[in-house]
């Protein structure tokens, strides 16, 4: 499994050593341990988790590269606020070691790809192609690889084109490492990559538009070290960047394409201190690193970005942070990061696959970790709340003034963090309508004025970040 990514997920933890410099450490998030998975029921998930609404539910799905029932890895559900269930194990002949995140179409079918397993040719499988439907949980393989013009070792998940189809890649091929398929199964190999310098393509493609996508080459390319890349619909391919390591190498991630047309990816290493960057390529094809990850921060960030409801991007590392098992960060497009959670072992270890946003929480999976070191499923909440509000003086006279300081939970990221404000007896008191909490601090203050009163009043001052909420009270004498 796996066999053509660098490094298993305990090494890297050295790097954690490293000081932290550029980036942001925060409190911790709420941070939530759904699952722990064991070999029985399936473990290492490498991908990340599909969310499909059937109309009663938020259900996270997602699959195990081992283990399970017969030894193939499973498909597993996650139900947001709600349990756990493994729904499908895997036999040799319907594929093993799945690693590409599901994509699920309208009515709910989850199509994926399984690196081995299938038809047995000579002793060895080369991989397959399932969907799975709503209605039972049935698995049906819709195709086969055989080492042929087709490829072998499909690594990578799928995504829809605006055809209906589904387009993959594979890891080799003689003429198929790019390709199509019907959702009944008809496969039509695209291109060969390998003519353009692209090689280890196990990085599930993004839709760039209606009749192209975008990938990254794991290796390759003008120097060696991977390569991010276009392709149409019809397999015409174009290098796009080629890394050099300085600049980033082994790039793993899917890439995010922004509405304005910005391309942003990681690379698992290299950059400045080998650990990886974040990187962006403006519509105008101009790349630039944004983040070089340094071990403390995290290191080897394999998965790809998100853009969360927030405005943020969100992402992991398999490695690094303050423990050394990974982390759970938040960057903006420039590169203004902050480390958000530092896996321990016992809550998560070495997550690979992409986040994924339901309502307010993010969901993941790590590799390993957990009660049975076996892999989890979390959730986090990456947004900030109001811990405290305080007045002082709690009493005054009209016509002289008193300070509110307002503390939330996290440090600030770069462009600050706003808390809003009410204020119960404007005729009273005058108060502004937000105050500022500035990067990496935690706590801002401002003044309330009050006027002269005939009686005592009292005003209530509210603050509100996100779904959070305080409240103090200041009394105005005459």
């Amino acid at each position: 499994m796996q066999r053509f990514r660098i490094a298993a997920v305990g090494v890297a933890m050295a790097a954690a050593t490293t000081g932290l410099i550029g980036g942001s450490a925060r409190a911790a998030a709420p941070y939530v341990l759904l699952h722990s998975f064991s070999s029985t029921e399936g473990d290492r998930p490498y991908t990340g988790l599909t969310n499909y609404y059937n109309g009663v539910n938020n259900v996270l799905f997602g699959v195990t590269s081992a283990d399970g029932a017969n030894s193939c890895g499973s498909i597993f559900k996650q139900v947001v606020g709600g349990a756990y269930a493994t729904v499908h194990s895997f036999t040799s002949a319907e594929g093993s070691d799945s690693s590409g995140t599901l994509v699920a179409a309208s009515d709910g079918t989850l199509y994926g790809t399984c690196e081995f397993g299938g038809n047995v040719i000579g002793g060895y499988t080369y991989g397959t192609i399932f969907k799975m439907a709503q209605s039972g949980f049935t698995v049906t393989r819709l195709f086969a690889f055989s080492n042929d013009i087709n490829g072998e070792l499909p690594e990578a998940g799928l995504v829809f084109g605006d055809d209906g189809n589904l387009y993959g890649t594979t890891l080799s091929a003689s003429n198929g490492a790019f390709y199509k398929i019907t959702t009944g199964g008809t496969l039509t190999p695209l291109s060969n990559f390998w003519g353009l310098g692209i090689s280890n393509t196990i990085v599930p493609l993004t839709r760039k538009n209606s009749s192209s996508f975008l990938g990254c080459g794991g290796y390759g390319g003008a120097y060696g070290y991977g390569t991010v890349y276009s392709t149409t619909t019809a397999g015409v391919g174009t290098v796009l960047h080629s890394f050099n390591n300085t600049d980033g190498a082994t790039p793993f991630g899917r890439l995010l394409q922004t509405a304005n047309g910005t391309i942003l990816g990681t690379t698992a290493q290299g950059g400045a201190y080998g650990d990886g960057v974040i990187f962006k390529i403006s519509s105008a094809g101009v790349f630039q690193v944004i983040y070089n990850f340094q071990g403390s921060d995290g290191s080897s960030p394999d998965g790809g970005l998100i853009l969360g409801t927030d405005g943020y991007f969100y992402g992991t590392t398999r490695a690094g942070g303050a423990n050394g098992y990974g982390t759970i960060y938040r960057t903006d497009v420039n590169g203004n990061l902050d480390t958000i959670h530092s896996f321990t072992g016992t809550d998560g270890s070495g997550p690979w696959g992409e986040l994924v946003q339901v309502g307010s929480l993010l969901y993941g999976t790590t590799v390993e970790g957990g009660a049975n070191n076996a892999g989890t499923i979390f959730s986090i909440d990456p947004a900030n709340a109001i811990s405290t509000m305080a007045i002082s003086p709690t009493s005054v006279h009209g016509g002289t003034s008193a300070t509110c300081t307002v503390t939330v939970r996290d440090p600030a990221p770069y462009a600050g963090t706003v808390v809003n404000l009410t204020n119960s007896n404007p005729t009273v008191a005058t108060i502004p309508t937000f105050v500022k909490v500035i990067n990496g601090n935690t706590s801002a203050s401002f003044t309330i004025t009050t006027n002269t009163v005939a009686s005592t009043q009292n005003v209530t001052v509210t603050g509100t970040l996100n779904t959070s909420t305080a409240s103090k009270t200041l009394t105005v004498n005459p």
